[in-house]
């Protein structure tokens, strides 16, 4: 991963254990269990986005079109974690993009204007 594709409270992995970005200076700096630590970029990986995940944070499954669905307010959102994981947002347009982990999600949906803290 690059510094520069991660934003503060992003999941992420630190040496295969989820962490949260808690500060980014030239230096990436990680929280777990409530202590902040410095960790080397090269080893931060993507948390991989996983149905127990979604569900875990109310998505709730549509088996008529395969995918997980979430609604807010004026969105609607849903995710196909079989078709490279697509994100579809209906409000007045549609648009899709490919995801494929936990802080990609979280990317997407602060691009909506929506800041929803994600439970692991």
């Amino acid at each position: 991963m690059k510094l520069e594709e991660l934003m503060l409270n992003d999941w992420v992995l630190y040496n295969g254990n989820p962490c949260k970005v808690a500060r980014i200076s030239e230096r990436l700096f990680l929280e777990k269990d409530e202590k902040v630590f410095y960790a080397p970029i090269e080893k931060i990986t993507p948390l991989p986005l996983t149905k127990e995940i979604l569900e875990k944070n109310g998505w709730k499954y549509n088996p008529t079109i395969k995918a997980y669905e979430w609604q807010h307010e004026a969105f609607y959102i849903s995710i196909n974690l079989d078709e490279k994981t697509r994100i579809y947002v209906v409000n007045d347009y549609i648009f899709g993009m490919a995801l494929g982990a936990v802080h990609e999600l979280q990317h997407a949906l602060r691009l909506c204007g929506i800041e929803k803290t994600i439970n692991l």
